[in-house]
Order: structure tokens, then sequence, then C-alpha cells
């Protein structure tokens, strides 16, 4: 069976997923839960329309972290944010196929 071309994830749809959970997990260490917790990930996935590519997002978490006090160096949020987003593709993969 061909593949189905209308069912091709956008790239910006997967972007937004890996945002959304990186927020999430952000979110968790800054001591958020509930509402908030899903609010601060939906700024996230705003953040990321200031500049191409993930270093806004990345910036922004670092800032957050730093304001609260929570010292997290910025490779662990990069290899959290390149995790994420293999397991979105992934999981996108898996569905469109």
């Amino acid at each position: 069976m061909p593949f189905d071309k209308t069912i091709e994830p956008r790239e910006g749809s997967i972007i937004d997923r890996r945002n959304l959970l990186l927020g999430h997990w952000a979110g968790m260490r800054l001591g958020m839960f509930g509402e908030e917790l899903s609010a601060y990930a939906h700024e996230i996935i705003k953040a990321d329309d200031e500049i191409p590519g993930p270093e806004d997002v990345i910036a922004r978490i670092v800032a957050d972290f730093a304001a609260r006090g929570i010292d997290y160096p910025e490779d662990l949020i990069r290899l959290e944010l390149e995790r994420l987003e293999r397991q979105v593709r992934a999981q996108t993969w898996d569905i469109a196929a």
C-alpha cells in the first residue's frame, strides 16, 4: 500500500509537540503542577516563535531555571530537547504507518 502524503506529519506539529513535552519537563522541575504546568508548557511553545531553531526555547528555560535558583546545565536541557524530539518523531511515524 503506497504511503498517503495527506497523513504525513507537519514539521511544525512535531516541533510544537516536542516543545509541549519539554515545557512539561521543565515546569515539573520548576515545581509546577496542574493548570500552572499546562500554561507554562504552552508558553514554551510560543517562545519558539521568536527565532528559528530551538535556541529561544532553551534560553527561556535556562532563564526560568536561573530565576528560581535552579542550577541545571544548558547542555542537559539540550539533550532532553533532542531526546523528546526523537520520541515525538518515532511516535508520529508509528501512528502514520
